[in-house]
């Protein structure tokens, strides 16, 4: 038990999934890439073939009502000419 017993007996009792939910990020292809072609295509048949199988926190064996998935963005090779014009009202 250690020095903090009282602790250790206070966590021994948390309801986990209630008190503790997982945060699980869920990458997406970001439309900010400059990519060739062909990385082009690999990269949107990765995403693709991800769609088709099980889910990050299926594959870690955490239940649904525990995890919340968070959206992000996955940019590999920014684009660096961004074109920007100035707009008057």
């Amino acid at each position: 038990m250690g020095r903090y017993r009282i602790l250790a007996l206070k966590i021994a009792t948390v309801d986990c999934p209630k008190a503790c939910p997982f945060v699980v990020p869920e990458r997406y292809l970001s439309v900010y890439n400059n990519h060739p072609w062909h990385e082009e295509f690999i990269m949107k048949f990765y995403f693709a073939a991800k769609s088709v199988t099980n889910s990050e926190s299926q594959g870690f064996g955490l239940d649904n009502s525990s995890v919340k998935a968070e959206k992000v963005p996955l940019v590999i090779k920014a684009n660096d000419q961004i074109r920007m014009s100035r707009v008057y009202i």
